[in-house]
């Protein structure tokens, strides 16, 4: 019982420091006001106005670049892409690799029903296998039900068993592979658009979503 507590007890901190880790982006205010280190930055608008969180608290300031992440961005020439009113297209389609993201996500859902599938498979075979050993184990240790049936029920439940498992373990794999490639890229083309220049509901202006 201590050793489950315990055990719950480093799970639950590390989960607990994970969520507390404190953010490290930078915020470069215009007018030379003092730069705000150790916050964290939520959404961009309006080219320039910064929505961010520091020790629990959100505010919002104009500024000329900030660190995200460990990259910095120029907010500048967004701003002045709003001075000559310069405007993208609506709904911009983004590609990684020459697809889009549904052609991703198409894959991905395939590849997620793929692995599932190889993992009942893979599940069920061990099972049956498990239970075909048993079968043939119990059959030839007791004279009373050491027979042919016996034997032949215990074979069956064995082969099915391997076949089952050959066949789930290759899917479970390649799906999983598959599954995480894909959602890479989807990833990829997410951060792409988050990272644009488009109008908000507010009116037009750069939005940098995090």
């Amino acid at each position: 019982m201590k050793v489950l507590v315990l055990t719950f007890f480093f799970v639950f901190s590390g989960m607990l420091m994970l969520a507390q880790e404190e953010c490290k982006d930078i915020i470069y205010p215009i007018d030379g006001e003092s730069i705000i280190f150790n916050c964290c930055i939520k959404e961009v608008k309006h080219g320039n106005l910064v929505f961010f969180t520091r020790e629990g608290v959100s505010d919002s300031l104009a500024a000329v670049a900030i660190t995200k992440d460990g990259q910095y961005i120029d907010l500048k020439k967004y701003m002045s892409q709003l001075d000559n009113k310069v405007l993208p297209p609506e709904d911009p389609e983004v590609l990684y690799k020459g697809h889009n993201f549904s052609y991703y996500n198409e894959i991905y859902r395939k590849a997620t029903v793929q692995r599932s599938a190889g993992i009942v498979l893979t599940v069920l075979g061990a099972f049956l296998g498990t239970t075909g050993v048993i079968t043939l184990s119990n059959n030839s240790k007791n004279s009373a039900y050491n027979n042919t049936s016996g034997n032949m029920l215990g074979t069956t439940i064995l082969v099915l068993g391997a076949i089952s498992f050959n066949v789930g373990l290759p899917m479970w794999i390649s799906g999983g592979i598959k599954r995480s490639n894909n959602r890479k890229a989807m990833e990829e083309i997410e951060r792409n658009m988050n990272f644009s220049f488009g109008v908000s509901r507010d009116g037009v202006g750069l939005v940098l979503r995090f």
